[in-house]
């Protein structure tokens, strides 16, 4: 496998798709988390709003983006042409771009489910503390340093490490938006498998391509657990 230079461009893809799209999603999602965790009015729609893209089904959902993406008649790209951009990218079918623009795709899907657990951790501060920290002279870059951060360490270590695990093994959004093309550009560990295993009916390098990820995630998983930021067993 490691002589194949596919499966090496899939590796590496996969770790960009994996680290990248964390640094993307997770401050979008908690910038969410603040803007929501506040009363205003229509709080409700907007709540309703932000779940919605989580709460389409995957396939149905990364089909939509396809067709936005589309080099010739995608929305975006018309969108493009009407503010005077003559030759927008070919989002999919350029190598250079259709590994991100499933990374974009990816992060407007899953950001809001992170976003809503970054809400329930906000709700759950004491407001004393708030008041507490006003009374002192500290400011909104204060609360959120001092008061915000530490106390949601946990929930932000847990929603790393869960993206992290769900993305090494990741598939639908780039097996249906891109195929993994084009030339293999945005072939990831997951679909690069597949395409090892059904399309071209080599099981056995299938399963070897997804070796690597064992150990990863096991060691992810151990440190939550070790941290204790995860109790099993009604511990």
């Amino acid at each position: 496998m490691f002589n194949d230079p596919n499966y090496l461009k899939a590796v590496t893809n996969t770790l960009i798709f994996v680290f990248t799209n964390l640094n993307i999603k997770m401050p979008l999602a908690l910038a969410t988390a603040l803007a929501m965790n506040r009363s205003f009015k229509g709080r409700r729609i907007a709540l309703a709003l932000l779940i919605l893209p989580w709460g389409i089904p995957n396939v149905p959902y990364y089909l939509v983006f396809r067709f936005i993406l589309h080099s010739d008649y995608g929305i975006l790209n018309y969108f493009l042409m009407w503010l005077g951009i003559r030759s927008p990218p070919a989002w999919l079918s350029d190598p250079n771009y259709a590994l991100y623009s499933v990374m974009a795709a990816h992060a407007i899907k899953n950001a809001p489910f992170f976003a809503l657990i970054f809400l329930a951790a906000l709700s759950s501060i004491p407001t004393d503390y708030y008041e507490a920290a006003k009374i002192d002279g500290a400011g909104a870059w204060g609360n959120f340093r001092y008061i915000t951060i530490p106390l949601m360490k946990n929930i932000i270590i847990l929603n790393y490490t869960l993206s992290f695990v769900w993305m090494m093994g990741e598939f639908d959004s780039v097996w249906v938006m891109a195929r993994g093309g084009p030339s293999f550009s945005s072939h990831i560990l997951g679909t690069y498998a597949y395409q090892l295993a059904f399309v071209l009916a080599q099981p056995n390098l299938g399963a070897a391509a997804f070796v690597p990820i064992v150990p990863v995630l096991a060691i992810a998983i151990f440190i939550l657990l070790m941290k204790e930021i995860l109790k099993l067993g009604g511990e």
